[in-house]
């Protein structure tokens, strides 16, 4: 069976040869229940020329057989081509990154969606363990309660070129906790707003009633995977409340007016990624029908170095 001696890892991969690593995910995605990079991997991978994120793809001759990517703040995400798995190639990628975080001065902190076993154990050869997990939920979107919107509030699509400024306020404000999507700024929203899913008209503000232009409350932002090549998938993209504002059935009103835009618009299952350790929004989404589908965990720690990985 072929291993790593023959594998180089490049770190400094041209265009050309990141846009071939495209080509492996779609390997992976064909043979993986879950994939490979989430969505700010794959934003990372399609604009790589903003500056904080490395790329480290690894070689055997010209082909690409592996992937991996270190984001500013040490997150990392790896692949390994389906044909190359179980030949050191996931252990070279992980080593390499942690050769890379450690000379930024970073602690790694590794993605694992899905959280498969080999995932798994090559995070524990390396010395890392789990510190966060996403839970993935699911419900079919067929009988569904009618919203109630509070008294005095108004709940109206998302208006680009408007409401930008809005959305980024109160949504550093509702995931002030989160290190992803609390750290969201104009230019991560505006790369968003112009992928091919985004619809406006999924995308819901809740605000005082006769105050349109004012301070947002809540939102509810919706997608649908048709333009992913997953028909009948809609998501629960991100739902936040300011934290001035709960307590009042808002959350709720926009959970439901959203799952109803979804299901008219011919979705049939909804998804949604929550952190597991937040009972508050797992109460929520457990109460209207959701139930766990899969997880995502990443992995980080204390790790001092490589433990030389051989698989």
């Amino acid at each position: 069976m072929p291993g790593a001696d023959d594998v180089r890892i490049s770190r400094d991969p041209d265009l050309e040869l990141l846009d071939r690593v495209g080509a492996l995910l779609k390997r992976a995605a064909a043979a993986d229940p879950s994939p490979a990079l989430n969505e700010a991997g794959l934003l990372a991978l399609k604009h790589p020329e903003r500056p904080d994120t490395r790329h480290l793809v690894a070689l055997r001759g010209p082909e690409p057989v592996g992937y991996a990517q270190l984001a500013a703040d040490g997150t990392g995400q790896l692949v390994v081509d389906p044909a190359s798995r179980r030949q050191g190639v996931g252990g070279l990628l992980m080593t390499s990154l942690l050769d890379a975080a450690r000379d930024l001065g970073l602690r790694l902190q590794v993605w694992a969606l899905g959280d498969s076993p080999a995932a798994h154990a090559l995070a524990a050869r390396t010395g890392l363990v789990p510190m966060r997990t996403l839970l993935i939920m699911e419900r079919p979107l067929a009988d569904l309660p009618g919203p109630v919107v509070p008294t005095g509030i108004t709940i109206a699509p998302f208006r680009v070129g408007t409401d930008e400024q809005a959305w980024l306020t109160v949504n550093a404000r509702a995931f002030a906790h989160h290190p992803e999507q609390g750290s969201i700024d104009a230019e991560d929203l505006a790369e968003r707003l112009h992928e091919p899913w985004f619809d406006p008209a999924g995308f819901f503000l809740a605000r005082a009633t006769g105050d349109p232009d004012g301070k947002v409350l809540g939102f509810h932002w919706t997608k649908q995977h048709d333009a992913l090549g997953e028909a009948g998938l809609g998501e629960v993209y991100v739902l936040g409340v300011d934290p001035d504002a709960q307590g009042r059935g808002l959350a709720k009103a926009l959970l439901l007016t959203g799952l109803a835009h979804l299901r008219d618009a011919g979705d049939e299952v909804v998804e949604l990624y929550v952190e597991a350790d937040q009972p508050g929004p797992v109460g929520l989404y457990r109460a209207y029908g959701f139930t766990d589908a899969s997880r995502d965990v990443m992995y980080g720690g204390p790790a001092v170095g490589p433990t030389s990985p051989t698989s």
